[in-house]
Parts: C-alpha cells; structure tokens; sequence
C-alpha cells in the first residue's frame, strides 16, 4: 500500500468514520465491538473512489441490515444478545455478498473487495438480514446456554425421553428441570422431526428452540408454559390443537410451510403482532382468541375463518380478504378496540353474529370480486336488480372516497408537519420523525416524462410484491368494469394523476391517506396505515359541514355524489330530499343544498339550513 493511499484511508478513518460508527451504534441500538482491518481495505488504482465506496460496500448495508432487525423490541433485544462483534476486512478480495458476507458465533463478518461490486448495496443489505433473521435467536440462546441457564442434551443423555420411528425421532417426554432449553436436530444420528402430545406441558418452560429439522408439534405439546417467543422452523407442517395455548407469546410468525392447525393452537397469550402463512386458507376454531393481538394482516388466498378465531383481542383495522366463503359465530367477539372493517358483503347479514359484543364505527363492504367499498346500497339494489353487476366507473369511485380522503390528508399533515421522511421498501414502512406507517406502493409520476406509471407495472422496482396489493386490488377492479386508467401500465399525461388515484385507493382498500415521495423528479405515492391518523376523526356536525365545503375548493367532483358517501362513512342516514340530501345520526341532522347540476350550495346542521 502506498503512502497516497495510506493517507486517504487515514483521512477516511479520522474524518469520516466517527460518524458513521455513531450511525452504526444508533442502528443497532447498542454500542457493538466493531474490528476493521483498516489496511487490508485496499485495491490497486481505486483510492479516489475509497470515501464514496466505503460507505457503499461496508457501511451502508450494514446500517440498513441492523435498522431492518432493530425494527421492533423483539429484534432489538435478540440483537444485543446475539451480535457479539462485527468484522470488516478484505482477505480474499470477494465481491459476492453469498461468499463475501457470513454470521458465525455471533460475529457478523463483512470480507469484501473494497471496490468491486460497489453499487450492489441492496443485495449486501439483503444478505446481512437474511443472516441476522436465521441466526440471531440461535446464537443469543447459545450464549445464555454458557451461563448454565439451559439443558445440554449432549451433557445430559436424559433429558428428554423419546421413540425411533422409522429412521426418525419423536421427542415424547422433558425430564429436566431448566426452564430454557435447546431441543437438539438429533438424537442417535437421527432426525427429530415431531414433539408428542403433551410432550412438554406444565413445565414452566420460558425459552425454547426449535430445531429446523422439526415437522410436527402435537397436541398441548408446549401448553401452560411462560413461552415469550418461539420461532416455528420452515419446514414445520403441523401445529396440534391446544400447542402452545397459555403461554405469554408477544410476537408470532407462521411459516409458510405450516399446514394444518389445530383449533386453539395460540389461544391465550400475549401477541401484539401476528403474521400468517401466506399460503394458509383456513382458520380454525379459537386459534388465536384472547391473546390480545393489535395487528393481523389475513393472507389473500384465505377462505375460512373459525367459530371464534380472534375473539377477545385488540384488533384496531382488520380487512377480511374478499375470497373468504366462510365465518365462524363470534369469529371477532368481544373486540371493542376495533375502529375500521373491510370485508365481503355477503356477511352483511351476520354482522351482530361475528362480531357479537363487538363496537365498530367504520364497516365497510366489498362486492365479489371488487375492492369497492363504502358503496351506496340503493345504488345496486334499483329496480330490485339487486344481483345484477353494479356498473362503476373512476369517477365514482373518486367521489366516494374524495371528502374522507382529504379530511384523513389533513389529520396526516398535522400528525408530520415539516418533519423529514425515510421510506424502507423491503419492510414496506414510511416513517417521519418516530412517527412509522406501514404502506402499499401505489405508482410513480415522472414529471421528466409526463407519465404515470402504476406500480404494479414496475418490474425493476424490486419492491416486494406484498407491497404493491393496493395497485394490483385497482388493477382488478379496472379488468371487471373495463376501467382503462386502472389496467393501462402506462398513462401519459401533463398533468400529475397521483393525487386523483391516491384518492380513488383510499376508497377502495384500507388504509389511512397518503403521501407522494419526490426521488429525484420522480414522485412515489403510497398509501400509508396509521392509528394516529384515524384516531383524529372529525365527529361534529359543524365540522363536518365546513370540511366538506372546504374540500370543494381543493379539486374538481361531483359534490351531490361525494356528500353521500360523506356522511355514510360518518354512520349517517343519508335520505333524498327532492335535489336535496338530509342524513341523520340519533340527534344530530345534516341538510345539503345543491343547485340543478348538483354542485353545492349549502351544508349545514343548523334548524335554519334545515327548515329550508
């Protein structure tokens, strides 16, 4: 190494890293050992290019990486257990993060040629996760097992009492006492595939590890534990009925592997998050009840939910996917958090039965095959053609969600005034200042181009395709009614239509607003989910009133239209009065006066407005 290059990475190592390493200790929300072999950190000739390739190749992924696993407390705290050291160096000049980039004993390893391949930061990014997410538990619990806190099968032959059954273990009794224990992969050089019913009951077990050779949990198998985590292995196929009911589990993620069910199987814990199996199509009965769940997004290709599934949680926005045939009684009982339902119209009938002592302000119904919402029901039903295929066109459908749309856009601008904004699209979350809120990418406009471009139509985005549902539900919709703007990938135009469509979204899949990310003269709409945001509804009438006739100045629809969606969205009763609207709400009436082309004139909630 020569003495140029020797100085430019003495200046990089004085003046830059500092900072850097600030941002590496915030990401991983501890102050981690970090070795660099800072003079290994060279190649022939590239010198000029080490302060941007530094950053590039060693630091940016490793930042994004640690953010992506620090994103919630259960990855923060298996991080400060698991991620002992991080070691950054260039031995053998590899630039194929799969070769260049490992985990081991809890030292993430970056050995990377410090030039090549610079530009390839998200698959550096996506490699360290991907190594984290596999990784960490295993080796955080093996930590803890040094200290003596867990059973070493190797040390104890006893531990556990077990059956061989076709060149296969399953592990039918725990003989010990330690609350933490490592389930081994195997036992006589055979594979344990499967926990016996019962197997680990009652045992006041607080932390286990599966092994990923596992296939099966039986029946109660981890039942009446104090389990606060359990990471079910790809590959697991069945989880019995009662397995792991009255633990004390905060987060739960299905595996797609997973199969078969059985009814209670996570019935009384503590989850605040629950993720599913994409590919699970039923629900059973009480499998998830009183467990005090917030979050849950129900796989599109679901078709059953249970006799009681989630009763007696804290859902606050549930969205039933619009192929699900089948609810179970009090599926959602006694879930009195719940603000915001979207579901099938075919359960408008049972809505007392499914969500019996349940109170919700907003439910919303989807037609077959639509993800229109909010829909007026006397515009279906006329002439008693209440089966025939309701006729719809973007128009419509933008007059329905345009007033709620601006009114949330609103509470959304108060909630981040000028705060400054990050977007982390392989998590699919927006976030400004601390305020985070999960999105679904809607399209871009190009003002270089003058074109708009859907996302769904983007194959170079990379962006992960369960973030796109909302433009793919659109695009759905525009196939049905032959609505062009919605199916056409490419619209040109002068004008920017992101507004419009952002506008049009929120009225057809859940969510809360929206905002538009500028990237370089390119504008990004996505449609963002927040509590925050619907939790600042407006209720008053006056209020109501004022915010509806505001709205009529900011863009151009058809106001008549647009005032009874309003207020149906509101809980009103919305009735026709000659080329009038009248809608009430137990004590409270609204009047709204138009002229013959139905463009407003009055909206108001006095007895003057009223009586006229």
């Amino acid at each position: 190494m020569g003495l140029r290059e020797k100085r430019i990475i003495k200046a990089f190592q004085n003046e830059l890293y500092p900072k850097i390493e600030e941002q590496i200790f915030k990401a991983a929300n501890f102050d981690v050992l970090i070795s660099i072999a800072w003079d290994t950190l060279q190649e022939d000739r590239f010198s000029h290019l080490y302060n941007d390739t530094f950053v590039k190749v060693y630091f940016q992924p490793l930042i994004d990486g640690l953010k992506a696993i620090n994103i919630d407390e259960l990855g923060g705290e298996l991080l400060r257990k698991g991620l002992r050291k991080i070691v950054i160096e260039n031995s053998k000049n590899e630039s194929n993060p799969e070769n260049a980039i490992s985990f081991e004993e809890g030292v993430l390893k970056i050995d990377h040629s410090p030039v090549i391949n610079a530009d390839a930061i998200e698959s550096r990014t996506k490699r360290i996760i991907a190594l984290l997410e596999d990784n960490l538990e295993r080796f955080s619990e093996a930590d803890e097992n040094l200290n003596g806190t867990s059973v070493d099968f190797s040390k104890n032959k006893n531990a556990f009492s077990f059956e061989e059954f076709n060149e296969a273990i399953t592990i039918t009794k725990y003989n010990d006492d330690q609350t933490t224990i490592v389930i081994p992969e195997l036992i006589n050089n055979k594979k344990v595939t499967k926990l016996a019913p019962y197997s680990f009951q009652e045992m006041n077990l607080e932390k286990v590890i599966l092994p990923k050779t596992l296939l099966s949990i039986g029946k109660q198998a981890l039942d009446g534990n104090k389990l606060t985590h359990i990471n079910l292995p790809e590959g697991l196929v069945e989880v019995g009925e009662d397995a792991f009911y009255g633990n004390q589990l905060k987060t739960l993620t299905l595996p797609n592997s997973l199969v078969v069910i059985g009814d209670g199987a996570f019935s009384r814990n503590t989850i605040s998050i629950l993720t599913l199996s994409e590919n699970m199509i039923e629900i059973p009965n009480y499998c998830f009840s009183n467990s005090g769940i917030t979050e849950v997004k129900l796989p599109l290709n679901l078709k059953k939910i249970g006799e009681s599934a989630f009763t007696g949680n804290n859902l606050a926005f549930l969205n039933i996917p619009r192929g699900v045939d089948s609810i179970g009684p009090q599926a959602f009982s006694e879930s009195n958090k719940l603000k915001k339902v979207s579901m099938p119209i075919i359960f408008k009938e049972r809505i007392e039965n499914i969500f019996f002592r349940s109170e919700i302000n907003n439910i919303s119904f989807e037609y077959p095959g639509t993800g229109l919402v909010n829909r007026r029901e006397e515009d279906q039903i006329k002439d008693g053609s209440k089966n025939e295929q309701p006729k719809i066109n973007l128009s419509q459908l933008h007059n329905q969600s345009v007033a709620l749309t601006f009114e949330r856009q609103d509470h959304f601008q108060e909630i981040v005034e000028d705060l400054d904004w990050s977007c982390d699209m392989l998590e699919g979350t927006v976030t400004y200042g601390e305020h985070v809120f999960r999105m679904q990418v809607l399209g871009t406009y190009s003002e270089k181009e003058q074109s708009w471009l859907w996302a769904w139509a983007n194959k170079q985005s990379g962006i992960p395709e369960q973030f796109l549902e909302a433009s793919l539900a659109l695009k759905e919709m525009g196939v049905k009614y032959s609505i062009e703007d919605l199916t056409k990938p490419k619209i040109e135009t002068e004008n920017d239509p992101g507004h419009y469509f952002s506008s049009v979204a929120n009225g057809v899949v859940v969510s809360s607003c929206y905002a538009p990310l500028n990237f370089k003269g390119i504008k990004v709409y996505v449609l963002l989910t927040s509590e925050l945001v619907d939790a600042k509804e407006i209720t008053e009438p006056a209020l109501i009133c004022s915010h509806f006739a505001k709205t009529t100045t900011r863009m151009k629809f058809g106001h008549k239209h647009a005032l009874f969606s309003y207020l149906n969205q509101k809980g009103y009763k919305v009735q026709l009065s000659g080329n009038n609207i009248l809608a009430t709400k137990e004590n409270d009436q609204i009047l709204g006066i138009f002229d013959l082309k139905n463009r407003l004139l009055k909206a108001s909630n006095s007895k003057i407005a009223t009586n006229v």
